[in-house]
């Protein structure tokens, strides 16, 4: 009778616009994101929000996390094999 009306939430929301910022190049292979202050401000978002946009970029094998002073989230270069196996 009635269809599902579905929203998305905003973890979904933030991790799609890094998503097509990858897509577009606006964001390259290498590139370090901003620190997780700096994504709760840009996208006006709670830092539970930010950080769990960032998990599922991780998962996704788009975003890596490196450890220590110089560490952060950074783009990985896209494995196409990986991408295949989330298309089957």
């Amino acid at each position: 009778m009635f269809s599902s009306v579905r929203t998305p939430r905003v973890y979904e929301h933030i991790a799609t616009e890094i998503e097509r910022a990858i897509d577009e190049g606006r964001l390259a292979s290498g590139d370090k994101l901003p620190p997780e202050r700096q994504l709760v401000r840009e996208f006006r978002a709670s830092r539970v929000a930010v950080r769990e946009a960032l998990r599922a970029l991780e998962h996704r094998g788009l975003v890596e996390v490196r450890q220590g002073s110089a560490g952060g989230h950074f783009i990985r270069e896209v494995d196409t094999d990986l991408l295949i196996r989330t298309l089957e």
